[in-house]
């Protein structure tokens, strides 16, 4: 926790190791507002629930790689499930350092979006609705 507000961190910083906040309550519908900025090209995400006993669980992705996906779900452990609005490559500048996000060119794409993975949300942004 830093100034009441709790920060995930690498354990230890660069081994790839996301941090984790743990809670033993049960809880039920919920919002939650995430300021992120995650190493590029991560391939990362946000877990929001999980079986106790394992890693199986649902992810809200945050994946900046060519072809991942930001703010759709993944199925950790349940046959590689995935519910994706849109997929993202990086924008990158002059200098060849990543600078933003664009949409995935879903004819080159490593994994393109389907309107299967699109159908599975019942909310789906637009790749353009992304900042």
């Amino acid at each position: 926790m830093e100034d009441g507000v709790p920060v995930g961190e690498q354990d230890s910083p660069g081994s790839g190791y996301g941090g984790h906040l743990v809670s033993d309550q049960s809880y039920g519908d919920f919002e939650l507002v995430l300021e992120m900025r995650p190493d590029w090209p991560p391939d990362t995400g946000v877990m929001l629930r999980r079986r106790p006993d394992s890693w199986e669980g649902f992810q809200v992705l945050v994946d900046h790689r060519p072809s991942g996906g930001i703010g759709g779900f993944f199925g950790n452990g349940l046959a590689s499930f995935s519910a994706v609005p849109f997929a993202v490559d990086v924008e990158l500048g002059a200098d060849g350092r990543p600078v933003g996000l664009i949409a995935d060119d879903s004819s080159t794409s490593v994994e393109p979006v389907t309107e299967e993975k699109r159908a599975r949300l019942s909310y789906a942004a637009d790749v353009e609705d992304f900042p």
